[in-house]
């Protein structure tokens, strides 16, 4: 400061206008301040910095689609196992191509490098969507254990597969049949510290039969269904109403009317799922679920009849 003084002293002296140049002086000190600033925020924040890329691919290790690379399995080829678990990345184009029906034969992966100077410990890795929350992926899944430790420049893959995500996501009466399937990992760092990767649409992967019960018996004839149980579906709107189907056909959209001692109420089909068992004998009456908007638990009662909602109905 003394120089600065000595500086519009002499300015002052020589008749000069000492005030702006006192002000030149402090601006440029206040830029070279400023920069250093800069710099060590830089330099800090360069010390551990993690980028997490999203890819899909596969392992040969964990039953590849055969007619994307046929007849190559680490046994036939004498492959190195360490290589076998090596991720296959598929580009976004051959996935696209490859349809939606195939994409549980697919994995997830979240690629996480060490863009920093210093070390970084990753501490886990989680999935989510935006309605069904966390998803797990299976303990067996490639790519390394957390925690761990990442050093400068260096990367590692956490991984899940994408028949687990569409498990959850394809759910008979879950929210997401239809929308909210945005998928991404959450990177657990140090000291609190995070990195989420960016979200991935995952398309519709269900039959459109799947969306619709048919009556074994009298399909044509107008939607019947004897309710023997109700409850609530956690995240949804409505009943889920379970019963046998007595005749015809419900689908997802379909206007529907419960007939009770009580009261005639009008919903909506928004959901619908086979609830018996995979082995169930085909001469059996299949138990069978339909999510009802516009219902409540306590509206619904067992004997009641769910059925197709008449003409005048809006």
């Amino acid at each position: 400061m003394m120089i600065l003084y000595q500086l519009a002293g002499s300015t002052s002296s020589s008749g000069g206008p000492a005030w702006l140049a006192l002000c030149i002086a402090i601006a440029g000190l206040v830029l070279s301040l400023a920069a250093i600033g800069w710099q060590v925020l830089v330099f800090a924040r360069s010390g551990s910095r993690v980028r997490v890329e999203m890819k899909f691919g596969t392992f040969l290790t964990q039953n590849p689609i055969t007619f994307l690379i046929p007849g190559i399995t680490p046994k036939a080829q004498g492959a190195d196992v360490s290589l076998s678990e090596q991720p296959i990345y598929l580009p976004d184009q051959l996935v696209t191509a490859l349809g939606p029906q195939n994409l549980q034969h697919l994995w997830l992966i979240a690629e996480i490098s060490n863009i920093g100077r210093l070390p970084v410990t990753v501490q886990g890795c989680q999935w989510r969507t935006s309605r069904s929350g966390a998803i797990e992926r299976r303990p067996t899944s490639p790519g390394v254990s957390f925690p761990h430790r990442l050093e400068a420049h260096d990367q590692c893959i956490a991984v899940i597969d994408l028949r687990t995500i569409i498990s959850v996501l394809d759910a008979p009466f879950g929210a997401t049949r239809n929308s909210g399937r945005d998928v991404w990992p959450v990177i657990r760092l140090g000291n609190r510290r995070i990195a989420k990767g960016k979200r991935i649409q995952i398309p519709i992967t269900s039959d459109p039969s799947q969306n619709l019960l048919v009556s074994d018996e009298n399909p044509g004839f107008p939607f019947k269904l004897t309710v023997e149980s109700v409850s609530h579906v956690a995240g949804r709107d409505g009943a889920l109403v379970r019963g046998y189907i007595e005749q015809g056909t419900v689908c997802i959209g379909d206007k529907l009317e419960l007939v009770s001692p009580q009261a005639t109420r009008i919903g909506e089909c928004i959901g619908v799922g086979n609830l018996g068992q995979a082995n169930q004998v085909t001469t059996q009456r299949r138990l069978v679920g339909v999510l009802v908007s516009g219902l409540k638990e306590q509206d619904v009662s067992p004997g009641d009849m769910l059925q197709a909602a008449t003409g005048g109905v809006i």
